[in-house]
């Protein structure tokens, strides 16, 4: 399950990461383990792209089918010009948002 987490660490400093793990206790566990403190908890209601997980910031974007005018958000984990790579890889889709996010991703 994929996770978008809020937490607060040692100095007190509130952060976001996108986590990964079994069920929402997994995610307790790996805060408790690394003294942080959640703060808050949700389930991940974006597509997820990994093609680079290591990276400590991504992209949501969101496209639009150009047929069914249906749109999608998707975060995706990857350089910029990797990013367009993917994007130019979606076909009959266009872009109607585009944001940088500080949000590293964590497998808990």
């Amino acid at each position: 399950m994929l996770f978008n987490v809020v937490y607060k660490n040692a100095s007190d400093v509130q952060s976001y990461v996108t986590m990964s793990g079994n069920n929402m206790s997994s995610v307790i566990v790996y805060c408790d383990s690394n003294n942080l403190t959640p703060l808050q908890i949700l389930n991940q209601t974006f597509n997820l792209v990994l093609n680079n997980p290591s990276l400590t910031k991504c992209y949501l974007v969101t496209l639009k089918d150009n047929v069914t005018q249906n749109p999608t958000t998707t975060m995706v984990y990857d350089t910029y010009s990797g990013l367009n790579s993917w994007i130019a890889s979606q076909t009959d889709k266009s872009v109607i948002n585009l944001a940088l996010l500080d949000r590293p991703f964590i497998q808990a």
